[in-house]
């Protein structure tokens, strides 16, 4: 779908950042939660770089995200639209773990929880928004890239 905006709300390298009365720590959040918005392009799809989600209490790592219709742009921003999606993005649980051995994620002192016992998550794979991940070099520190298409109906 042309012209809608994917909007993705991501958790910084520390536990519990975000919108959450029990962070789980004790550092004030500080605006440290990650946002972000893309327009699709005419094949319907959107790039996102980012960095790797933290974790928090009972959560595999994850992030959130949304699919808005008929928004209008308004400098950093959006104002109309309709939500016609709301889901939940989920990373490779090895890599995770490997990940959370680097810094910053490692001065996270939070047990991470697999994706094996998220509340949410249900095993189904990329239809329950398991991400497919790309090495961009030998090293977590290189980075991943991940894909995933979301099918969505306007109607």
């Amino acid at each position: 779908m042309t012209g809608n905006q994917e909007h993705d709300g991501r958790r910084g390298g520390r536990p519990g950042l975000g919108r959450h009365d029990d962070n789980s720590h004790e550092e004030e959040d500080n605006g440290t939660s990650l946002r972000g918005g893309r327009m699709t392009d005419e094949s319907g799809q959107c790039d996102i770089t980012s960095i790797w989600p933290g974790h928090y209490v009972s959560r595999a790592v994850h992030v959130h995200m949304r699919v808005h219709t008929d928004v209008t742009l308004t400098g950093d921003s959006y104002t109309g639209g309709e939500i016609i999606h709301t889901g939940q993005l989920f990373f490779d649980p090895d890599i995770s773990t490997e990940v959370q051995t680097t810094s910053p994620y490692a001065k996270n002192t939070t047990p991470e929880t697999r994706l094996e016992d998220d509340g949410i998550y249900d095993d189904s794979g990329a239809s329950s928004g398991l991400l497919t991940l790309a090495a961009l070099g030998h090293s977590v520190s290189d980075g991943y890239k991940a894909t995933l298409t979301v099918g969505v109906t306007s109607d």
